[in-house]
């Protein structure tokens, strides 16, 4: 677990053996990742937002051995899988987003792809886990009146 800025992300393989990392930082004060590995690969890694915190979120293309590449030139679009639980709205240039809770507690998947060519579309995902927040305020919550 990680819970300072970080360089994880999880990536898919795709066509010509690269893969599209996405990678979050700096991480919000409370907001942790959750990295699960299988035989030295990360194969999946969970963002955890509290329900008032966002993140940014960049990419980066690398090949089959995990080491940077340059990300070639395309069409980048971000989604979301959830946009109850978790919102992205993305740079002007497409390489970041920022990934925000949206109000309702659960599970999304944030998503970028990159056309690259009629050929090739490199994906890429993150999960997100938008889980409550620290106590506020205290409300008083009433029971039923009953007669004396």
């Amino acid at each position: 677990m990680c819970d300072h800025s970080g360089m994880f992300g999880w990536w898919r393989r795709r066509h010509r053996r690269l893969y599209l990392r996405i990678i979050a930082g700096p991480v919000p004060a409370g907001a942790t990742f959750t990295v699960t590995m299988h035989r030295g690969q990360i194969t999946m890694a969970t963002l955890q937002l509290q329900d008032n915190q966002h993140c940014p979120l960049s990419i980066q293309a690398v090949d089959a051995a995990g080491n940077p590449v340059a990300l070639p030139t395309g069409s980048v679009s971000w989604s979301s899988s959830n946009t109850s639980v978790a919102s992205v709205v993305p740079s002007a240039d497409g390489m970041s987003c920022d990934v925000a809770a949206a109000g309702a507690l659960g599970a999304a998947q944030v998503g970028v792809s990159v056309v690259v060519d009629a050929n090739t579309t490199l994906t890429g995902s993150l999960d997100v886990s938008v889980g409550a927040g620290a106590a506020a305020t205290i409300q008083i919550v009433p029971g039923t009146p009953v007669a004396k």
